[in-house]
């Protein structure tokens, strides 16, 4: 069914209740950087277990992401709306009443498994609903703006509600938030007229579809995905902290600040996929040779930045690197998929995604501990940008998916 003879109110909810859902269940793992000064405050906490709170947030996540994105294939998006988001809400309230470091890291652990369960549900509804040649990169791209979304409207609400309120508090009203949209979302999405379609084709190709398709591209596209997963996660971390700690930053501003790089992450996620499409004739190589050059530079600016730093360069710092280290993510899912093929979408973006979780469990508490022993940024700042020159050296052997290509795996 042509999508010119859908509603457009039609299309418009399935691409906003993925939005939605994207954004309210990746407040969990948003949250913890602008709320790490009063986590250390309140509990005590190290650089290293701010961090780690971080991390077990992702490795709940990637216990259950594969399994997930199989799920979402087999019974549709709408039922872990709701799933994911209620079990996130219940995480939350167990983090609020917690007392020291490790009721509070399982709490986490359980919020990542939530985590898992909806982010797969909202790649498919988006392959339910849109077709490869009428705007299905577009909505990708909107939809994956939901995780830099989220880290505007923590970096924003996070520090301005948390002194009335304390962190307890804030994780309430957080997770209930968090519940309410899914719960909306799941009330409002209806099954896209794809499915039948999509569920159809997964059959008749059932033997095809079980062999790996390039695997090199696979392993490519999950390695790069792997490194810069990483570095965005510890920037989000701990941005604030550098700003407060090394350039003696108040804590609003650092939160605007953050706040401005997730913004500019925002935009970048569209932007990039634009560009792709348009300058680079959809070819996605181009991009992310660019987004690496330019993470990379603005890492070892950072690395070199000193309390005499000037503000319009820490500015600069911000927008770049949310531009690159935050903006990555929409083009990479639109080439995930593009390889896979809409039959497998949710598994393919599981796979990749866990592919992330498992980085970010292990770098951003590396760049915790660097911070720690070395009481300072510099290092670790130099660690990140170490990662990003990794991530060219993946790019050599991806090579671009054509339109027929794309149809052979729809």
């Amino acid at each position: 069914m042509p999508n010119q003879s859908l509603p457009p109110n039609k299309l418009a909810i399935a691409l906003g209740t993925s939005l939605i859902v994207q954004t309210a269940i990746s407040f969990g793992a948003q949250i913890v950087g602008p709320l790490a000064p009063a986590l250390r405050a309140g509990l005590g906490l190290s650089s290293s277990e701010i961090a780690l709170l971080v991390g077990f947030f992702f490795l709940g996540a990637t216990l259950l992401l594969i399994p997930a994105g199989t799920i979402t294939d087999r019974i549709g998006p709408r039922p872990l709306f709701f799933v994911g988001p209620a079990l996130v809400f219940a995480a939350f309230v167990a983090a609020s009443r917690s007392t020291s470091f490790v009721p509070l890291v399982a709490a986490m652990l359980v919020a990542g498994l939530g985590n898992a369960l909806t982010l797969p549900s909202t790649t498919r509804a988006i392959m339910d609903w849109f077709r490869a040649d009428q705007g299905r990169a577009t909505a990708m791209s909107i939809k994956q703006t939901g995780v830099a979304l989220a880290g505007v409207i923590m970096a924003l609400t996070v520090p301005a509600i948390v002194v009335p309120l304390g962190w307890r508090m804030t994780m309430l009203v957080v997770g209930a938030v968090t519940f309410a949209s899914g719960a909306l979302s799941a009330l409002l999405y209806t099954p896209g007229p794809l499915a039948r379609e999509i569920d159809r084709l997964a059959t008749a190709h059932h033997d095809r579809e079980r062999r790996p398709k390039l695997p090199v591209q696979t392993i490519a596209i999950a390695a790069y995905t792997f490194l810069i997963a990483g570095v965005q996660l510890t920037f989000q971390s701990f941005f604030v902290l550098f700003l407060h700690d090394q350039m003696g930053y108040a804590l609003p501003l650092a939160g605007v600040l953050l706040a401005l790089a997730q913004g500019s992450g925002v935009a970048a996620r569209i932007g990039w996929s634009v560009v792709s499409d348009s300058l680079f004739n959809e070819r996605r190589r181009p991009a992310l040779l660019a987004i690496s050059l330019l993470a990379l530079a603005t890492a070892i600016g950072l690395a070199l930045s000193t309390a005499s730093t000037s503000f319009a360069a820490i500015v600069a710092f911000a927008i770049l690197f949310g531009a690159s280290a935050i903006g990555w993510n929409g083009v990479v899912m639109v080439f995930v998929t593009e390889s896979a093929g809409i039959a497998r979408a949710a598994t393919a973006a599981s796979i990749n995604l866990a592919s992330s979780y498992v980085a970010i469990f292990v770098v951003p508490p590396l760049f915790g501990a660097i911070v720690d022993a070395t009481h300072g940024y510099h290092a670790a700042f130099a660690l990140l940008a170490a990662l990003v020159l990794l991530t060219l050296g993946c790019i050599v052997p991806m090579r671009e998916i054509t339109s027929s290509d794309v149809s052979s795996r729809a």
